[in-house]
């Protein structure tokens, strides 16, 4: 038999009911010319838990049960989180809680336990009005949008955060209405320097009747994460709409750069021509405001 054959047939074993095996160079078979197969137990892979705190947040006040949807961080990318580092918000079932922590359900791998400081509940309320700015859940993301009108018991939404800005049916339970201000969902300034950056508010960190002392935990551009005072933020409008010609401040990139209103595809959308260079791009309620000085 010639060695590859038997590299072949060591092969099909392995497919099959055979224990796993590994050929050694240094063992041979009675004739001395062919590796012989070693049994070789299973290998069982060790789950890493991630820690439901890594950035050390303090516990806001959050009123969440057992079976409620929210958003909150995958557990793989606790597992590796520092201040700085990328983060996501998936759409999530709470099946719990252990002290502090919530249990999330892992769909398809372990339920895991994170902190509040990285939940962000959908909490449906009242049916959100014709052309009402909402926050809604999409293909297990969070998704900021527009109501365009009702069908039946359904709702159907205008996306104004993603490139696809076609219209989609939602049922009530994935929708919330957002209003102006420091909440939870919504999208905010912050005052970096000469440069303003455009963040997603996450969760208010600390005694919410403290404003003076209250921070948040933010998510810029491509998901880094940041811990910011309150005091260093400016909310942005949920909803905008100018003339056309207006002068304003629109995202791109991450920061709030001058440009000018081309034109307005209500409700939601406005296409920008940035001063100093580019193409017109359009943009949705959120990343659009009216210009803001130090």
């Amino acid at each position: 038999m010639s060695l590859g054959l038997a590299l072949s047939g060591a092969g099909v074993s392995a497919c099959g009911d055979a224990p796993d095996v590994q050929l050694s160079p240094s063992a041979t078979n009675s004739s001395g010319s062919l590796p012989v197969p070693i049994p070789v137990g299973p290998v069982i892979a060790q789950r890493a838990v991630a820690e439901p705190n890594p950035l050390g947040l303090a516990a806001p006040a959050l009123d969440v049960t057992a079976g409620a949807t929210v958003f909150t961080v995958p557990e793989r990318m606790l597992a590796s989180a520092k201040l700085g580092t990328a983060l996501a918000l998936h759409a999530a079932s709470v099946t719990g809680r252990d002290g502090e922590n919530l249990v999330i359900d892992g769909r398809d791998g372990p339920d895991y336990k994170v902190h509040p400081a990285y939940v962000l509940p959908l909490v449906p309320g009242k049916h959100p009005k014709f052309e009402a700015p909402v926050i809604a859940e999409w293909g297990g993301a969070l998704r900021h949008g527009v109501v365009r009108k009702y069908v039946k018991d359904k709702v159907v939404i205008r996306f104004t955060d993603t490139d696809d800005n076609g219209d989609r049916t939602l049922s009530f339970d994935r929708v919330m209405a957002q209003t102006d201000g420091f909440r939870a969902g919504n999208y905010a300034v912050h005052r970096s320097g000469p440069d303003y950056d455009h963040v997603l508010l996450v969760s208010a960190l600390g005694d919410p009747k403290d404003a003076a002392g209250r921070t948040w935990l933010c998510l810029g551009y491509a998901g880094a994460s940041s811990v910011v005072p309150e005091s260093e933020l400016v909310a942005v409008p949920v909803s905008y709409t100018p003339k056309e010609g207006t002068r304003v401040w629109a995202e791109h990139l991450g920061r709030m750069r001058e440009g000018v209103v081309k034109a307005v595809d209500r409700p939601g959308l406005l296409t920008i021509k940035f001063e100093r260079a580019g193409r017109p791009l359009v943009k949705g309620w959120g990343f659009v405001m009216p210009p803001v000085r130090p």
